[in-house]
């Protein structure tokens, strides 16, 4: 039909899009093959009919092929994961803190420690989070995520 060449885009990347400037370049060139005639969009039908067939295999073909890049990056991501650590009942931990800068009291957080406690660990609330107690105040009760001790 037209001599139009379909690009792809990398997966995640859509900043990288030619699919919009092609789709720009697109129209002109329909309005030139439309003109008047824009109820008669029927003509077309049997010309693009193989090539959406031909769209509809390639696309599932495409899918496979991402399918597969995923899984692939997956395995090798998942072996260089460490697994998240363990906490037991009675165990001391610090806990991440986040400190920020007041110019007003002199304080800048480059200088101030990264962490706070120690804190004794009570329950393992689910998987990855744990209620904390302090080991100055032992009704104050906290819970925090593993990434966090």
């Amino acid at each position: 039909m037209l001599p139009i060449k379909h690009p792809s885009i990398p997966v995640y990347h859509p900043q990288a899009n030619p699919v919009e400037r092609k789709n720009r370049d697109l129209k002109p060139r329909l309005a030139i093959l439309v003109q008047d005639k824009h109820l008669l969009n029927d003509n077309f039908v049997p010309e693009i009919t193989p090539y959406l067939k031909k769209f509809a295999k390639f696309s599932t073909q495409i899918r496979e092929v991402v399918e597969e890049q995923q899984d692939s990056r997956k395995f090798y991501a998942d072996k260089k994961r460490k697994a998240a650590p363990t906490y037991q009942p009675g165990e001391h931990v610090f806990v991440a803190s986040h400190p920020l800068s007041n110019a007003a009291e002199g304080r800048s957080a480059k200088l101030m420690p990264r962490r706070d406690g120690p804190y004794v660990i009570l329950i393992q609330r689910s998987p990855s989070s744990y209620e904390i107690g302090s080991l100055d105040n032992p009704g104050n009760l906290l819970v925090f995520t593993t990434p966090l001790l």
